[in-house]
């Protein structure tokens, strides 16, 4: 049989929409609401890089710290960060990004919780 391109292609995908016609839809393409949808993510997430950086002073009073203690809080999250990106592309290739992510939140839940029972800055 001779190869004639997407031609027979389109010719199975029609015959089997005629025999099977709920089991082949187009995708949903909305582009633009996935385009807003990952700017705002990545907006988000690196400018939680910076947001601690205006509040150092109010660290320094509310938990009664020096500034460069304060300033710790900025600098552990960029370096977790910056260390967290050498594994989570690795491990999203080998489990699949849904569980990653999925496990990412569920952690990300557990600490948080945990950070209302947190009284002391160290």
């Amino acid at each position: 049989m001779k190869w004639t391109g997407s031609k027979n292609l389109k010719n199975l995908s029609s015959a089997r929409q005629t025999i099977y016609p709920n089991t082949i839809k187009e995708p949903l393409k909305n582009y633009s609401f996935m385009t807003f949808v990952l700017y705002w993510s990545g907006l988000v997430i690196m400018s939680s890089l910076y947001i601690t950086i205006p509040l150092i002073s109010t660290f320094t009073d509310i938990f009664k710290v020096t500034p460069t203690q304060a300033a710790w809080t900025s600098s552990s999250f960029s370096f977790c960060f910056a260390i967290g990106c050498l594994f989570y592309g690795p491990l999203s290739d080998r489990f699949g990004r849904k569980t990653v992510i999925l496990s990412g939140l569920s952690i990300i839940d557990v600490v948080s919780v945990c950070y209302l029972y947190f009284v002391l800055f160290l």
